[in-house]
């Protein structure tokens, strides 16, 4: 009997340790999953931010765009630069495509703004400068939003880019509009004439340089009053001209007319390449040759 009291008393002593270690706080039959090394998530507060990187930003793109002088007197030239680095697809110098990186000097009359804009497909970036002519501010003082640039392909003040055979960077780059009119025509030499000499007057305060395309006819009638027609006495040619400032040049459209035999009244009209005329109606003269 006394064995069995003793058998009873160590199972209960067992027991008892057992459960009194159970009890203990921290003591977990498994211990917790950390997984990897650092991949055990924060406690608590907002997920972390993502690694810089992927879609490119608007910081990406880099333009500059200036120029060696801003303020220039009548006939004097500057130099404008620019360097566009990042993704884009094309970049225009006053609507005309230009390369991401150079240079171009500029001679305007007057005061001009200047816009340089980067396609990137989704917008378009635009960065502008104002040459200033005469010693005049640039119009609004540099302070301000700058003016709207034009759309690709247009020279600000709305008419569209310069014609064949004025080169940008030459002393028409000032031609926002276009006004030559024919003020005469004579013949080179009587009584055979070997050409036509048409007269052209240039309406603005700017030069024109660039391509014009001239039709002459002369319809002769001989001294007895017999007509010729006109079928071998007609011709169109294209032919640069190049007029100063509110001044006057001569073209010549050649064409061969007999005066011994034939009188003619002669008819001529051109229309300028590229652009056009801003006013058409003065584009065409009329003469009788030999003059009476």
């Amino acid at each position: 009997m006394k064995r069995k009291v003793l058998v009873l008393v160590a199972l209960v002593s067992a027991l008892a340790l057992l459960l009194a270690a159970c009890s203990l706080p921290g003591v977990s039959a498994s211990p917790p999953d950390e997984g990897p090394a650092g991949s055990r998530p924060p406690q608590g507060g907002s997920p972390p931010e993502p690694p810089p990187g992927g879609q490119p930003s608007e910081g990406d793109l880099q333009i500059t765009f200036t120029a060696d002088r801003t303020q220039i007197n009548p006939g004097e030239c500057a130099t404008l630069q620019w360097q566009v680095s990042g993704p884009h697809f094309a970049t225009l110098l006053n609507g005309e495509p230009v390369g991401d990186s150079g240079s171009k000097q500029v001679c305007p009359p007057e005061t001009q703004p200047f816009f340089l804009q980067v396609d990137t497909g989704e917008r378009m970036e635009e960065r502008s400068l104002t040459i200033a002519v005469g010693g005049a501010p640039p119009s609004g003082g540099g302070s301000g939003a700058p003016p709207s640039p034009p759309p690709p392909g247009v020279l600000p003040g709305g008419t569209p880019t310069l014609p064949p055979g004025c080169l940008p960077d030459s002393e028409c780059v000032g031609a926002f509009d276009i006004d030559l009119a024919l003020t005469g025509i004579r013949a080179d030499s009587l009584p055979m004439v070997s050409a036509l000499v048409l007269g052209l007057h240039n309406n603005r305060t700017f030069p024109f340089k660039g391509d014009i395309t001239v039709s002459c006819e002369a319809q002769g009638v001989s001294w007895g009053g017999e007509s010729m027609g006109v079928d071998d006495q007609a011709t169109t040619k294209i032919l640069t001209a190049q007029v100063p400032a509110n001044g006057d040049a001569t073209v010549k459209v050649p064409i061969n007319l007999d005066c011994n035999q034939y009188k003619y009244h002669v008819k001529c009209t051109f229309t300028v390449e590229g652009p056009g005329d801003s006013n058409p109606t003065n584009n065409e003269a009329q003469t009788d040759l030999p003059t009476p």
